[in-house]
């Protein structure tokens, strides 16, 4: 009776190896393949980020034009619910941003991270910021109360000793990027009266933005 013979071992590791290598490259040539083809847009991005922003911003429409409280202490004021909108919007949003109201002074100061808004030494604005301020042009243009007024300064910090050289080199970063702010908010239909930049000098790294909302003097009111 022949004796049975026995596989080589080592053909047969061979072709496990083959095999294995085989299917790697294939993987590779699959994710090398969907990068090629992939495309991120930026007008993409923003409507994406806008629907998410839309659906979640934590408001319900209604056709009331104040919101009414308890307790006999009637409507809040247009210039008050505006406010509060804003900064709910900054606080759901934007988390890293600093939100602070001033009674004294009647007016809201958000101050955001540079990096959070701007690509790294670009003054080119990220997308997910690009849909907020669209969202806040949205609050003080037509879904503005009615008999409510505002103004916006909008303020990018720099270091206070390159103070001295702006005035020699206008087109640095920081004075390209207060242009970039304004530009966006004029894009999205917001008066020029209505808007102002600057720099905030000692406050390097940081974009601060003011908003002084008002209510206007009733009709009735005027003699």
């Amino acid at each position: 009776m022949p004796a049975l013979r026995r596989p080589n071992s080592g053909q047969a590791g061979d072709a496990n190896v083959v095999a294995l290598l085989s299917l790697k490259l294939l993987l590779l040539a699959f994710f090398i393949m969907l990068t090629a083809i992939a495309r991120f847009e930026q007008e993409k991005v923003e409507l994406v980020v806008s629907s998410v922003n839309d659906a979640f911003d934590g408001r319900i429409r209604s056709d009331v034009p104040h919101i009414e409280l308890g307790s006999g202490l009637g409507p809040i004021s247009g210039a008050a619910e505006l406010t509060e909108r804003i900064r709910n919007l900054f606080s759901s949003t934007l988390p890293m941003a600093r939100v602070e109201r001033s009674e004294l002074f009647g007016e809201l100061r958000v101050e955001i991270p540079t990096e959070a808004l701007f690509f790294a030494e670009e003054a080119r604005l990220r997308a997910g910021p690009t849909v907020l301020l669209s969202r806040l042009a949205r609050l003080l243009g037509p879904e503005r109360p009615a008999a409510t007024d505002y103004d916006l300064e909008m303020l990018v910090g720099v270091d206070r000793d390159a103070l001295s050289g702006l005035s020699s080199t206008p087109a640095t970063l920081a004075p390209r990027r207060a242009g970039t702010l304004a530009r966006d908010f004029a894009r999205r239909g917001m008066p020029a009266d209505k808007l102002s930049v600057g720099l905030l000098p000692g406050s390097e790294g940081k974009v601060r933005l003011v908003m002084r909302v008002r209510d206007l003097p009733s009709a009735g009111a005027v003699r």
